[in-house]
């Protein structure tokens, strides 16, 4: 029998049962045939054919009517449901790896399992935006990377800055600096800037929403090429937060702060 591990994956593959069954026996330990039946819920004849396949591949072993498996077969379970997990995980991601430049930025992918992904549809196309608002509602600091800019979002912001209830430092990309240095975006800035806000301009464009509360969350927000968002990236484990501070700051460190006087 061919040792090609691609064999193995398209024979685990090929039946549920037996990646159940092989699971099953790893977490129990040596199981009776009908107590594999009771909890498979499959019937006798299917379980038959799945222990001996599994049998004929040295990942269980029968004696006495009771199954059990292997030490190959421990491991062949635990990889294959480890890759079942990978792959779970990876089409949650799936929406915000589609627009996330990671080739560019040095963060393993792995370290996202586990976030929450929001995204758009069709009766609420705006969620990752009301998400990241939602942000500027209950933080006492953020600080965030802004490729695009909302009144909403700002309006909030303001509110809560010029009340005393946020701190913030931002920076915003050349299109979005443009846009805050004039109008009512320029009025709620330059306040903001005045009750002890931080507002850093850049030359250059911004690849992505990055928001950084103080009690350790981030949230990771893309947009497609028209600058409509897709998907809101939110986790609060360590290595996303070590990644996320590395990335703001240097932005930040090549960006120029601006004055009340820069917002006519």
């Amino acid at each position: 029998m061919s040792e090609d591990p691609f064999d193995h994956v398209a024979f685990l593959s090929r039946s549920k049962t037996r990646v159940c069954l092989l699971a099953l026996l790893s977490d129990r330990g040596p199981t009776s045939r009908r107590t594999l039946r009771d909890r498979l819920e499959a019937s006798q004849s299917t379980v038959v054919r799945s222990v001996q396949a599994l049998e004929r591949r040295g990942w269980v072993e029968r004696d006495d009517g009771v199954v059990r498996a292997t030490g190959t077969g421990t491991l062949v379970a635990d990889e294959f449901c480890e890759l079942l997990d990978g792959l779970d995980e990876t089409t949650d991601l799936g929406p915000f790896l589609q627009w996330f430049p990671h080739e560019e930025f040095d963060l393993d992918l792995t370290n996202l399992y586990g976030a929450t992904v929001t995204t758009p549809s069709p009766g609420d196309p705006y969620a990752p935006a009301r998400e990241q608002t939602e942000l500027l509602r209950t933080a006492s600091r953020v600080r965030a990377l802004l490729p695009s800019i909302d009144i909403d979002g700002t309006r909030v912001a303001h509110e809560r800055i010029t009340n005393g209830d946020l701190a913030t430092e931002v920076v915003v990309g050349h299109d979005v600096r443009e846009t805050i240095c004039d109008g009512e975006y320029a009025r709620l800035f330059g306040e903001q800037i005045d009750a002890g806000s931080s507002v850093f301009g850049l030359d250059e464009a911004v690849p992505f929403y990055l928001g950084l509360d103080g009690e350790g969350v981030v949230q990771i927000g893309v947009e497609d090429d028209d600058g409509v968002p897709q998907a809101l990236l939110e986790t609060d484990r360590e290595p996303v937060r070590t990644w996320a501070d590395d990335v703001y700051r240097s932005y930040r460190d090549r960006a120029t702060e601006l004055a009340p006087g820069d917002f006519a």
